[in-house]
């Protein structure tokens, strides 16, 4: 047996074990200084650019269509935009110059398109189509420069929020008369339209985007008095979308939640079981609500008389000029008709008697720009879906990811009424893709080097 005299204490742990080597263990989140050096860090309130796209895309939205003399607003604001972007962000901050697949097709579109000066049977009106064109992709590419980070882009959705305020007020009566005489068949001619936006289809257009940029600013402030007020904006939308009677806004509205609910709640709270069933029930309620509030809706009758039948559905204007716009193509498969070539050439034709264009940009694209147009305006679109996909992969603050999932809902919106809606030079849909695509651009640099699957995906 062994003494207990023998027994050698344990020493201190504080004279004998090593020192312990703290090492620093870094966040997937958490770049290397490198990697941190493109673009600023997200502050609590937008950079100066992003104040001032905001400000242009209200401009936009609330004067674009407005009388004459106040039309060249705007205007004036996107070339303030563009002269300080040249100042501030590219002489004095350094800024590098973005480039991304999406705003470089829809340039080149723009650039094709200028081919119909071959083919174009009205030289006047082609000009003018022609240059808002110009107009709007030179804008679209200056947004893609100014908007950095998320609070830019949520920024951008709350000032659209608030203009739905402006709106609301200023076609009140209008909007009023349309609920109070809606839901007789005979009442479709009293859907909504205002000074501001004139036609119901772009007011309707209009709510469906403010009711995007709601839920941003409801899902992406941490502030409680914001997402309150945000809500608020959320009633002015759907009040504007009930208004204005116009399907491509309650499909479009349907078309948000289902696409919100796939690429966002589907796969949230998988670390929590609980967490996961309750998130994926109050998805599907939201689904199942907008459905109901569509199904709810004044003007839903119109909704209802194009899918009863084939035959409503094959008399449709937007069905027939699709067909049209085919026959066309096939005659015209390079340059088309030149923009507007759709409705000069009387392919459709407007309750006036006047030319129609096509109420969709697949088949404007098709027969005004041909093949090649169309190719390149749909590749922007596939190139927007992709680079959105890749973002999505990558290991983003919760934050933003949230932010990229509404942005893909949002793309898929704009995809639908494209189908059904001419938005090849649509003043606003147009430069907040930009804007939203600068964000987009920004996470890439500041987290792909995080992502070793990125590069091979």
């Amino acid at each position: 047996m062994t003494s207990s005299n023998n027994i050698v204490p344990p020493a201190p742990a504080n004279l004998y074990r090593a020192p312990r080597v703290r090492r620093e263990v870094l966040s997937p989140f958490v770049l290397s200084s490198a990697s941190q050096t493109h673009g600023p860090a997200e502050g609590r309130l937008p950079t100066f650019l992003g104040f001032l796209t905001a400000v242009y895309l209200v401009s936009v939205a609330t004067l674009s269509s407005a009388v004459l003399e106040a039309s060249w607003i705007p205007q004036v604001v996107g070339v303030v935009l563009g002269v300080c972007w040249l100042v501030v962000g590219l002489f004095i901050k350094g800024q590098e110059i973005r480039w991304v697949w999406p705003i470089s097709l829809y340039l080149l579109f723009a650039v094709w398109a200028v081919t119909g000066l071959f083919v174009t049977a009205e030289l006047t009106f082609f000009t003018m189509l022609i240059t808002t064109l110009a107009k709007v992709a030179g804008v679209t590419w200056i947004c893609l420069q100014c908007v950095q980070t998320r609070r830019d882009v949520l920024f951008c959705y709350f000032l659209l929020g608030f203009a739905s305020l402006i709106v609301l007020y200023q076609g009140i009566d209008a909007i009023v008369h349309s609920i109070e005489f809606a839901g007789e068949k005979g009442a479709k001619d009293v859907r909504a339209g205002t000074t501001l936006l004139a036609n119901a289809n772009d007011l309707g257009e209009f709510g469906v985007i403010t009711l995007v940029g709601v839920t941003a600013c409801v899902m992406g402030y941490k502030n409680t008095f914001v997402r309150v007020v945000s809500l608020g904006f959320g009633v002015a939308a759907l009040y504007i979308i009930a208004a204005s009677g116009s399907r491509t806004a309650m499909l479009g509205t349907v078309t948000f939640a289902t696409a919100l609910y796939f690429f966002h709640f589907r796969n949230a709270g998988a670390a929590s079981a609980g967490r996961r069933v309750l998130l994926v029930f109050l998805s599907l309620f939201l689904v199942a609500a907008s459905a109901y509030f569509v199904a709810k809706l004044p003007f839903f009758y119109r909704l209802q008389e194009v899918f009863s039948s084939r035959e409503n559905l094959e008399k449709e204007p937007r069905v027939e000029y699709f067909f049209r716009a085919i026959e066309s193509t096939a005659q015209h498969p390079v340059f088309g008709l030149g923009l507007g070539g759709f409705a000069m050439a009387r392919l459709g034709v407007g309750a006036g008697g006047k030319g129609h264009y096509s109420h969709s940009t697949v088949s404007e694209t098709l027969s005004c720009t041909g093949i090649p147009g169309f190719l390149l305006y749909y590749g922007a679109q596939f190139a927007f879906f992709r680079i959105l996909q890749r973002t999505r992969r990558l290991p983003l603050p919760k934050p933003d990811k949230t932010m990229v999932n509404i942005i893909m809902a949002h793309f898929w919106v704009y995809l639908f009424f494209s189908t059904v809606v001419s938005m090849d030079s649509h003043r606003l849909a147009w430069p907040l893709v930009g804007g939203l695509l600068g964000y987009v651009w920004s996470l890439n640099k500041r987290y792909a080097a995080a992502s070793p699957s990125y590069a091979t995906a």
